[in-house]
């Protein structure tokens, strides 16, 4: 069989294909996804390729990936609220802005299984299998680099409840999960490509079995290693709150806001609690009521002997207002502050943005402190994971619906890191995780009740190899989709060469 003949797929065989790679598609990606499916919905498409043409192949990987994120749309609706949980897809105010960038990555996901294919074909060899995980893993790191550092979208966050796979984030960050879940739909389409080579359609299943093996072999070696942890109590508390009260700036609101606190703070009293984190956002403050508003925070953490960590919106006089979570020590007389750095675009618009972190040594492990979108750009913790902070205090404010994936994002960043976190996604999920991304607590909030999670949580020693090296293995991706698809196209140089000889 020569390089550019394969053997022809039927319609009725192409539109099975296609179907299956759809329905997959619809639980590999959005919100509402399944760990199992990413592993899968490739495949179809990849066999599909390569016994279709260009524009059947196309078309089809097209089509099927955009079926798939129609599930944003079932699960979450047309609701304005809903827009940002699209992790996919961007941002946007106006729901019909969701289909730009559907078409968007559907249109991406048909260049890559295009581009393998043409890989595939022309190589016809073992090598090949790497083609399309890399292409995947460099597509991801370019539209990371688009969205200034956002990793918030990537397939790696829906494989979080895999343990010993994920490890390998401290090593190579999301990217190498994102490889790893890639390379098994690639090795069983290559094999199929070249099961007239026995040896080389062996080697196609074997080399990804492989490295799957070793990730789970040394993920489950860095999950029993307990050497030297030291360990924080720390609870996570949301009362029930609503827009109403958030966005209001008058005294008595303010003060209702900041009241709802009081119960549940004082009830910790006593029960080894070091740390409570409280949500982003939870009152709006003015010149006029930061010294009521921090006081009485001040007073809880003196009487209980509490670290709290509180998030506000404070305005100035002039109008400008910055997003901001301040600390409350035992014994303090003015509470330490860090300022919100990555504001997600539109919604935050009249936010002044930070630039400084705080990472707090006077503790039993150093701790740091982001907010909520913060921990969706690996540029930011890996600043404190450098630092050795070993715990990161998260106020957030989320959107109900994406509960748990904003979760995951912070606890895969956790294990990247090489650091716990405490997240308090107020409208979504309070989770208490450590740096190997064990959830010790978790529990989704309430609009009608007070939501607390306390744990004894293990705490990180940072300074993991991703911290220290960044996105080398993304980078290292993206030059072998170039070199193998510049091999290819060697390869199919030197046929056409033949070709004119004879």
């Amino acid at each position: 069989m020569t390089g550019h003949t394969r053997p022809a797929l039927s319609p009725a065989m192409q539109a099975i294909l296609f179907v299956a790679s759809a329905g997959l598609w619809y639980f590999a990606i959005g919100d509402n996804y399944d760990w199992w499916a990413p592993w899968l919905a490739p495949l179809p498409l990849l066999v599909l390729a390569t016994g279709s043409g260009v524009v059947v192949t196309a078309v089809a990987t097209f089509a099927a990936v955009a079926a798939g994120l129609t599930n944003v749309f079932i699960h979450h609706g047309f609701a304005v609220e809903s827009q940002n949980v699209l992790v996919y897809l961007g941002y946007g105010i106006d729901p019909v802005t969701y289909v730009g960038p559907i078409v968007a990555y559907a249109a991406a996901a048909a260049v890559i299984v295009v581009l393998a294919r043409f890989a595939a074909l022309r190589l016809r060899h073992p090598a090949a299998l790497l083609a399309f995980p890399a292409l995947w893993t460099g597509y991801e790191y370019i539209v990371f680099l688009a969205r200034r550092g956002d990793a918030g979208f990537s397939l790696a966050y829906t494989q979080v409840e895999i343990l010993p796979l994920v490890q390998i984030a401290a090593v190579t960050g999301p990217w190498g999960v994102v490889f790893l879940v890639m390379m098994v739909p690639a090795g069983l389409a290559t094999a199929w490509l070249l099961r007239d080579r026995p040896r080389q359609a062996v080697a196609c299943l074997v080399v990804p079995a492989a490295c799957v093996l070793l990730a789970f072999v040394g993920g489950s070696l860095r999950l029993g290693d307990t050497a030297g942890e030291r360990q924080a109590v720390v609870a996570v508390v949301a009362p029930p709150t609503d827009e109403t009260i958030l966005d209001a700036t008058s005294a008595a609101a303010v003060e209702a806001a900041i009241q709802a606190y009081e119960a549940p703070l004082d009830a910790l009293a006593g029960t080894g609690v070091e740390l409570v984190v409280l949500p982003e956002k939870l009152a709006a403050i003015g010149p006029d009521l930061v010294d009521r508003a921090f006081s009485h925070f001040q007073s809880i953490a003196d009487r209980n002997g509490l670290s709290v960590l509180a998030g506000f919106t404070e305005t100035d006089t002039g109008g400008g207002a910055k997003n901001t979570a301040r600390l409350f020590a035992p014994g303090t007389t003015s509470p330490v502050a860090y300022v919100k750095e990555y504001l997600i675009p539109g919604l935050e618009g009249r936010y002044t943005a930070g630039t400084a972190p705080l990472v707090m040594t006077d503790r039993s492990a150093p701790w740091g402190v982001t907010i909520c979108h913060d921990m969706d750009f690996p540029a930011k913790w890996r600043g404190y994971s450098r630092q050795g902070v070993g715990l990161m205090a998260v106020p957030a404010l989320d959107f109900d619906v994406d509960a748990w994936h904003h979760a995951r994002v912070a606890i895969l960043a956790g294990v990247s890191g090489g650091f716990a976190v405490a997240r308090n996604g107020q409208w979504g999920m309070l989770t208490l995780s450590d740096d190997r991304g064990r959830v010790l607590a978790a529990k989704l909030t309430s609009h009608t009740e007070t939501t607390a999670i306390q744990a004894t949580v293990p705490v990180g020693r940072g300074n993991t190899l991703y911290a220290r090296f960044g996105d080398w293995f993304a980078m290292l991706s993206l030059a072998a989709a170039i070199l193998l698809i510049g091999a290819a196209l060697m390869a199919r140089r030197e046929e056409e060469k033949a070709r004119g000889k004879s």
